[in-house]
């Protein structure tokens, strides 16, 4: 599917189940749409990828897409790459599973 969004947002995750949701709030209160959002599960050992899928499902509009991987090598910046393969925007911000992000961070930046 191709996107109007001029931006897309890549998070991995890695064992963040119990905080994540925050950060992924943050990102879908984000005042400038349309947004890509890219996450990237890195072998979580708890139910982040759970968490992940069903935030997904919950937040997902036309303007607003959310994709949801997952990365088998270690380490942030594989699952970095990983979500790069994915992107169809013109620009990419990386963001920390563990940040939140006022509203209008992305519009600003």
């Amino acid at each position: 599917m191709a996107s109007k969004a001029l931006i897309s947002i890549i998070i991995p995750v890695y064992n963040r189940a119990e905080v994540v949701k925050a950060t992924l709030d943050s990102v879908a209160n984000q005042s400038l749409r349309p947004l890509d959002v890219i996450l990237v599960d890195n072998n979580s050992t708890d139910n982040t990828l759970e968490v992940l899928n069903e935030w997904g499902k919950q937040v997902e509009t036309n303007d607003f897409r959310v994709m949801v991987l997952s990365e088998s090598k270690p380490g942030a910046t594989a699952a970095r790459n990983r979500g790069l393969k994915e992107v169809v925007t013109p620009y990419t911000m990386f963001f920390d599973s563990d940040d939140t992000m006022i509203p209008t961070h992305i519009e600003s930046a």
